[in-house]
């Protein structure tokens, strides 16, 4: 049984169970400040579990992931801050409480708007369910 959401717990890092996975940090900002090396965002490898892998983007004001496609399905969640994501001729925002599924294959482009901003990847990396 889980423990009660209002109850303080002293988590550790990335944990896991029979049957499930705990992850933390998919909001953590970039390690550089922003004026400090590329402007490119920091790209994680959070976890891979089962068929997936979960990726952390950091991003800093100005950077951009250059126009690129992914070898299999994915799934980008807004965590903090707001990024631009075009695909299909389209912009659309990606911010707390969106997401967007693009197929395999498909190009895309991000890019930070304002200020610091992170989203969550997830590759479907094996057979689809």
């Amino acid at each position: 049984m889980s423990a009660n959401k209002d109850t303080p717990t002293k988590q550790p890092y990335n944990s896991a169970g029979e049957g499930w996975m705990y992850l933390t940090q998919l909001d953590a900002e970039h390690s550089q400040a922003e004026g400090e090396g590329r402007a490119i965002p920091e790209v994680r490898i959070q976890e891979k579990p089962g068929h997936a892998s979960v990726v952390r983007i950091a991003f800093r004001k100005g950077d951009v992931m250059a126009d690129h496609h992914a070898p299999a399905p994915i799934m980008v969640l807004g965590q903090t801050g707001e990024v631009e994501f075009d695909v299909g001729g389209e912009t659309l925002l990606i911010k707390p409480g969106t997401a967007i599924s693009v197929d395999a294959n498909v190009s895309h482009e991000l890019r930070a708007v304002d200020g610091p901003a992170t989203v969550t990847l997830v590759l479907i990396t094996g057979p689809e369910a």
